[in-house]
This record gives C-alpha cells, sequence and structure tokens, in this order.
C-alpha cells in the first residue's frame, strides 16, 4: 500500500506503473473507485483481494496478465470493462466479465451474464457475490472449477448444463439462498463439498448416472428434507449428509460396502435407517448425535465401531437377523442391547393361496385413513415382471415426488413428505414347485393406493413406510386378468376383514 493511494474512496495508481503489486490493496474496505493507467501490463496476485466497497473496474487494452484472485472478495462490483483493444483478455457482448485465452471466464461479478462462447468458469470466479441471484451456464461451458460460485449468498436456482464434463469441489458451497439445483443426467459423481453449507436447499435431485457421492457434499444442507439416492451409487464420502438437521428419511441403496466417517452425523430429525445387506462397515460417529433415530436395522454382520451411534438417545429398537443377538452385543455399547429385537426367518413353507373373483379384489382408492394408518407394519407384496425402466415413471399426482423401482421394491416419495411403499418381489409355485414370477399392473393398482397414501399423510413431519417382518404379511398375487389374495394372520393386530 506503500505505493498507493486512497482519496475520498479513489485509488490512485501513478501514471507509468508498470505493475500493480501483489496485494496493492489488499482489503482495502474504502477503495469504490479505481483508475488502471495504460501503462500497467500486469495486476499482482490478489491485488484488489476484499475490496468490498468497489463497484466497478476497468482492464486497459496494455494489460497483458492478471494473476490469481486479483479481484476476489470484491462483493460490490457490478461493472467490470476490458478495453476492446486489449488482445490477451476481453469482455465480449457487454458480459461484465474477463475473460481469459481459451474463453475461459476468470473473473464474474453481481450482474454477469455468461457468454454462450465460454468453455470454462475459472477457480473461484463468481466467488463471494453476494448479490448475484441467478445465473444461467451456457451449453458451451465444459468445466467449472472449484469454488466458482462458492458464497454467493443470494443465488436461488442455477441449473447445471447436460454438457459439463468435470465439476470442481466447493462449486456452490455456502450459497444460502439456494433452494432448487439439478444435476445433469450424465455426472457421474457428486464432488466433494459441492452444496456443503447451502442451508436452505430442499430439494436435489441425483441422476441414475451417479455412482458417487463425494464427502462432505451435503454437509450442512440444513433444509433438505426429501433426498433419493439412486440404486447407481456405490460409494457415499464421509460427512456427507452431515448436519442435514431436516432429514427425516434416507434410503441407503444396496452396493453400498461402508458408511464412512460422520456420514449421517447430526442428522436430527432421521427417525429410522435400514442397512443394507452389502455393507460392511460403519465407520466412526457415523450416525453420532442422530437424536430422533429410533429404529435401526442390521444385516447379517457387519464391522462397526462402538462410537458410531455416540448420542442417538431415542434409539428404542435395534433389529438383527435370528440368532445375531449376541453378535451385534459385543459390537454395540451396553446402553443399546435392551433394544435389540431378533427378526424372524422367512417361513420354509409357501403360503397357501386362496382364488377369489375379480369382484372380490379390494378396491384400494377407497382406503380411509384410519385404515391406510392401520396398515402401518406390515407388508404389501406384489409380483413384479416388467422392464426395470418401464416401471420408473412418474406418478401423475401432484404431491408425489418421485417413483423408483430397484432390488425388487417399489419405492414412493412424496412432495411435501416422504412417503414409502415397498414391494418386495413374490413368486408363485407351479405343479412341480418351480417358481413363476407374476405380473403387476402398475397403473391400474398401485397408483390409487399411493393417491391415497399421498393425501392421508401430506404433511411435511410425517413419514410412512409399509413393510414389516416376513411372517405377519398382506399379500396379493396379480396374474393378469386374475388376482389372487394370500392372507398370513398370524399374530396381526389388525382385523383384516373389517379393513377390506
Amino acid at each position: 500500500m506503500a505505493e498507493y493511494l486512497v482519496k475520498d474512496g479513489m485509488g490512485i495508481i501513478p501514471d507509468g506503473t508498470t505493475k500493480i503489486v501483489d496485494f496493492a490493496f489488499w482489503d482495502c474496505k474504502e477503495l469504490t473507485k479505481v483508475v488502471i493507467p495504460d501503462s500497467v501490463t500486469e495486476i499482482g496476485l490478489s491485488a484488489f483481494y476484499g475490496c468490498s466497497s468497489l463497484t466497478s473496474i476497468t482492464i486497459p487494452a496494455s494489460v497483458k496478465l492478471i494473476r490469481q484472485e486479483a479481484f476476489k472478495g470484491c462483493s460490490a462490483l457490478n461493472e467490470i470493462i476490458v478495453d476492446k483493444g486489449n488482445t490477451v483478455y476481453d469482455s465480449r457482448e457487454g458480459c461484465n466479465a474477463i475473460i481469459g485465452p481459451n474463453d475461459v471466464l476468470l473473473y464474474g461479478c453481481n450482474t454477469t451474464v455468461i457468454p454462450t462462447s465460454v468453455k470454462k468458469i475459472a477457480e473461484g470466479a463468481f466467488s463471494s457475490c453476494p448479490s448475484l441471484k441467478s445465473i444461467t451456464i451456457p451449453q458451451g461451458v465444459k468445466k467449472i472449477s472449484r469454488h466458482a460460485f462458492s458464497r454467493c449468498q443470494s443465488l436461488a436456482y442455477i441449473s447445471i448444463p447436460d454438457g459439463i464434463e468435470k465439476m470442481g469441489r466447493g462449486i456452490f458451497g455456502s450459497c444460502t439462498s439456494l433452494t432448487e439445483i439439478e444435476i445433469p443426467d450424465k455426472s457421474t459423481k457428486i464432488v466433494k463439498d459441492m452444496l456443503a453449507g447451502c442451508s436452505s436447499l430442499t430439494n436435489v435431485k441425483i441422476p441414475s448416472s451417479v455412482t458417487e457421492l463425494e464427502d462432505s457434499c451435503f454437509q450442512g444442507c440444513k433444509s433438505l428434507t426429501n433426498i433419493i439416492i439412486p440404486k447407481s451409487v456405490k460409494s457415499i464420502g464421509a460427512r456427507a449428509f452431515s448436519g442435514c438437521e431436516s432429514l427425516t428419511h434416507i434410503t441407503i441403496p444396496e452396493g453400498i460396502e461402508v458408511i464412512q466417517e460422520g456420514t449421517f452425523r447430526r442428522c436430527k430429525s432421521l427417525e429410522s435407517i435400514i442397512i443394507p445387506a452389502s455393507v460392511t462397515e460403519i465407520g466412526w460417529v457415523a450416525f453420532e448425535d442422530c437424536t430422533s433415530l429410533k429404529e435401526i436395522t442390521f444385516p447379517a454382520g457387519l464391522k462397526i465401531r462402538k462410537d458410531s451411534f455416540e448420542g442417538c438417545k431415542s434409539i428404542n429398537t435395534i433389529y438383527v437377523p435370528a440368532k445375531k443377538t449376541d453378535y451385534y452385543k459385543k459390537r454395540l455399547p451396553e446402553s443399546m442391547h435392551s433394544a435389540i429385537v431378533e427378526m424372524a426367518p422367512p417361513s420354509s413353507k409357501p403360503a397357501k393361496k386362496t382364488k377369489v373373483s375379480h369382484k372380490e379384489t379390494p378396491k384400494m382408492e377407497k382406503l380411509s385413513a384410519e385404515q391406510i394408518k392401520a396398515l402401518h407394519g406390515t407388508i404389501l407384496t406384489f409380483g413384479i415382471n416388467m422392464d426395470a425402466d418401464e416401471a420408473l415413471e412418474r406418478c401423475d399426482y401432484p404431491n408425489l415426488f418421485d417413483v423408483e423401482f430397484y432390488n425388487h421394491e417399489w419405492h414412493i416419495y412424496g412432495r411435501d413428505t416422504m412417503l414409502e411403499y415397498e414391494c418386495i418381489n413374490i413368486y408363485e409355485e407351479d405343479n412341480d414347485g418351480n417358481p413363476i414370477e407374476h405380473t403387476n399392473e402398475f397403473r391400474s393398482f398401485v397408483k390409487p393406493l399411493v393417491k391415497e397414501i399421498a393425501r392421508c399423510y401430506n404433511s411435511p413431519q410425517s413419514t410412512f413406510n409399509l413393510w414389516g417382518l416376513e411372517e405377519y404379511h398382506i399379500s396379493y398375487y396379480i396374474l393378469r386378468d386374475k388376482d389372487y389374495k394370500n392372507i398370513d394372520e398370524g399374530n396381526l393386530d389388525i382385523d383384516l376383514e373389517k379393513l377390506f
């Protein structure tokens, strides 16, 4: 700062200056304007870093080199002009940005419009632009470098084009007004810290092309209530959902082998979790301080740390496979032992099937709210014989969010709440004892049930799961134009005759 003066908000750079030295106006809050002389050829490292009152900048034709973070943290910047005679940098189409060689957008501001010719957005290009409310990334952009839009506190919506080939870590970190984001369909991973600290984010759809959720990708998304992890995901990083305080339900897909350190730490609204059979290890403090967690379902065996569920004070039921109580008592703290419940093994005898006429088939659309609630703790099972992609159709009902079919199960999610309808594959045996897979008319049979569930449970605080132990279930066998109904009434707490 010894070479430069600031008078009445104006930065004074002497004529004849060829380089604005590194950190020249570092954190100069009083700087509002500056005129860069035509003699300047280089703007040094962090030369105007943190000049939060600077509103405009003009780059003369003489400038041939702008070093890193030269204008980072200039949060009031609304106008960027590059002299048309500059052969290295430009602000084409009046875009209010500095574009460098190879069509790389180096610096943007609160009013930038990204030109369609831009191919890359540089590291931190829009970082800390507090008045940037929305921006369109053109289809031609192939790479967004790390922290490109971090700390844009007014950014409420952004759409990422399908042509993006690479995204850097933390590109939208701490965008505290961001409520919704569209992830490109061809993305293979949600990068590290991508949406960390986006405290207003309520909705994000992960495409089925994604195979990896990297460390801390959704950490601190305090308003996120629903998220569907597609079956394609095979790895979830450490702290991926840590601090997602409003998340009430999440399904860990089959294929995940390790639940990493702090993955679901401080998910204070999470009420239940099912650990799939593919998981072999649960890491340090993976579910620490999930204070609403009441129910856990464990597979046959896995490596688990005793602090994995530290601070989970509401746990009252831990489902484990038959004859696995001692196994889990050795791996869980003593305070959790009384919550362990063994799940009975599946019956080896095939259930008897009673044929009923089509007229006697229950009309699901006529179920009352009380009847729907009475189904809690049961399994509704359907045979499926259709291509999974064909089955993955979105419901027409406005309060439903999405429908997925994977691992022989239907998963149906509500827009305002998480609704889940799980369907396992059911087989009938022929005269020789061989299994026959059934078909399921999804549109005519499942949708009315889902519609009624959605209507009865259209509340942000509600979670509805149709599932339960193997021997306590109601099964419907749909075989084209004929319906078969089988009821195993063993110890059921509901009156099945009155129910239907």
